[in-house]
């Protein structure tokens, strides 16, 4: 249900798989823990649920998420085999998304979000060096009322809205 993570876990770690399994409702820090740090490597991060799964889960710092030195992040597709979340898109089952989810995910490529989401933290995309676009499942009417703040360097990210034919603009 809820992952902890406590200070004898902290000692610059270098894990070759970390598995950890679905149906987590937070991932927080227990009093006076220490989370990972950007020295730490995780080298294949598997999570036994879907990318909305994991949208899901409450990630109450980023130095408890272990993205943050993940190289490999896989998640199960649709038939329940795992692939590798690069381009990830969230459904409609996703309403909101805290602002840690994907938070320094070095190998993040793109987010395609629906138009249900009303906020895009800056935090959610801050540090993923590789991200260059956000799909936004509405128009540029919709996409009005959706409130993110961009921080330093976002300008290499380009958010996309759908035009009157369906078509990515």
């Amino acid at each position: 249900d809820t992952i902890s993570y406590l200070d004898e876990l902290y000692d610059r770690m270098t894990i070759k798989t970390l598995i950890i399994e679905g149906g987590l409702n937070e991932i927080t820090f227990q009093f006076g823990g220490i989370g990972f740090s950007s020295s730490d490597i995780i080298e294949n991060l598997y999570f036994k649920g879907t990318i909305n799964d994991w949208a899901k889960i409450k990630i109450n710092s980023a130095s408890v998420n272990p993205l943050i030195c993940c190289k490999k992040f896989y998640v199960l597709d649709d038939n329940g085999e795992f692939y590798e979340a690069t381009n990830i898109v969230l459904d409609e089952t996703v309403s909101s998304i805290g602002k840690y989810q994907f938070y320094k995910y070095e190998n993040l490529l793109s987010i395609t979000l629906q138009k249900n989401i009303v906020e895009i933290p800056s935090q959610l995309y801050k540090y993923c060096e590789r991200l260059s676009s956000i799909y936004y499942n509405g128009t540029i009417d919709d996409i009005k009322n959706v409130s993110y703040t961009w921080y330093k360097n976002s300008e290499r990210i380009t958010i996309f809205v759908k035009d009157e034919n369906g078509s990515w603009v």
